[in-house]
């Protein structure tokens, strides 16, 4: 307990109170105002979590144009590149009424985009050796092996497997229809997975900003600092 007193005073020695920073979020938001041109206009994302203690605290924030699927998909990319992929923990979101979000999540399963991505497909090119589509006309497939089989709609890009239809990327049944038409595989990836996407990601700056003491005085009333109630 008494190194757990004497972190936390050297803590608050080093970056100040709660408080202290409270007091001075207006000044920071003079700051990127000067430092940053432009009407300050968008939406604010958060994201909180319930701990094993039944209490909610903060993860991540960010100020976004607007609520639209594009902004959630950029918001959880981020997100899901600190907290780790979804399939790997589980992770389970609980949102109110937001549409956007959905199809986001969808596309959130899969944020470690480029080289995540590549290992897939390969894994899934392997994969899809064994099994042997036949053509059954126009852009359909029947892909088997064995007594299993899949339909697959490579114009829909879909597959009875679900995979393809939930995750957007290429399944193994795919991929041999995608073969047997002698077509390349990367012209059936998703543009949500290729290159120029991921650049776009990046391509908002928001420019450096000074140290706190040379933050503009705003002399607005500080914002109180929330309390903490434990049940100890």
């Amino acid at each position: 307990m008494k190194a757990y007193r004497a972190k936390k005073r050297a803590i608050q020695q080093i970056e100040g109170t709660n408080a202290e920073q409270y007091s001075r979020l207006w000044d920071y938001v003079a700051e990127l105002r000067r430092t940053n041109e432009g009407p300050c206009q968008g939406q604010l994302f958060t994201v909180v979590r319930w701990d094993a203690n039944n209490q909610m605290y903060p993860i991540a924030y960010a100020v976004v144009e607007a609520e639209c699927k594009e902004s959630w998909t950029w918001f959880l990319q981020n997100l899901l590149q600190d907290i780790g992929p979804i399939e790997e923990h589980g992770w389970t979101f609980m949102t109110d009424q937001q549409k956007g979000l959905v199809p986001s999540l969808r596309l959130g399963q899969n944020a470690e985009v480029q080289r995540a991505l590549q290992c897939k497909v390969e894994k899934r090119k392997l994969k899809s050796r064994v099994w042997i589509p036949t053509w059954l006309g126009g852009v359909e497939f029947e892909v088997r092996y064995g007594g299993d089989g899949y339909v697959v709609n490579l114009e829909n890009r879909t597959c009875t497997c679900f995979k393809w239809d939930l995750t957007e990327i290429l399944c193994p049944y795919g991929v041999a229809a995608i073969f047997f038409q002698k077509a390349r595989v990367k012209d059936y990836v998703h543009a949500y997975f290729k290159k120029e996407t991921f650049l776009k990601t990046y391509e908002p700056l928001i420019n450096p900003l000074n140290g706190l003491d040379m933050w503009p005085k705003t002399g607005c009333d500080p914002l109180l600092t929330a309390k903490l109630k434990t049940n100890w």
